[in-house]
């Protein structure tokens, strides 16, 4: 998960990527006019956030155009009295070095984080072209196998 909260009160963007995994992760981009959301993440009625000049970004390290922009460029956003601005789901790739940028009513911040690999399911597996993968191929003989770690083989299943 992802999550971006523009905090009005204290002209801060906090940028949250701590439980990022490989596959599809939710995203949300979240306005308050208050200084915390901790236990009671809705804000009071009539709370109305400037969103002047905003913008949000998902790159690939390396690639300079972003793979997920938000507002399109044919929109312009004035002011929100939503506490959920936008949400989406992002999918990622083991060891992708991503970058975030965001900008609300004159306020920036950025992150960069690193895609963190899966579990490896077993001590013998290695790191090959985006997975991992056991020291032997499974047989292909049409009959189910699993991993058996003691013998660094496959079994009948």
């Amino acid at each position: 998960m992802i999550k971006i909260t523009y905090y009005k009160a204290l002209n801060h963007i906090e940028i949250d990527a701590t439980d990022v995994e490989a596959g599809v992760n939710e995203l949300s981009v979240n306005v308050t006019g208050r200084q915390s959301i901790e236990n009671d993440p809705e804000k009071l009625p009539g709370d109305l956030v400037n969103l002047a000049g905003c913008l949000f970004n998902i790159s690939e390290k390396n690639n300079k155009f972003p793979f997920l922009r938000y507002p399109s460029p044919s929109v312009v956003l004035l002011n929100s009295d939503q506490f959920l601005l936008f949400s989406a789901s992002v999918f990622l790739l083991p060891e992708d070095s991503i970058n975030i940028s965001v900008a609300i009513d004159d306020v920036a911040a950025s992150a960069a984080f690193t895609v963190p690999r899966p579990v490896k399911p077993y001590p013998s597996w290695v790191w090959v072209d985006s997975q991992w993968c056991p020291p032997i191929p499974p047989p292909n003989d049409g009959f189910r196998h699993s991993w058996d770690e003691a013998s660094l083989g496959w079994v009948a299943a």
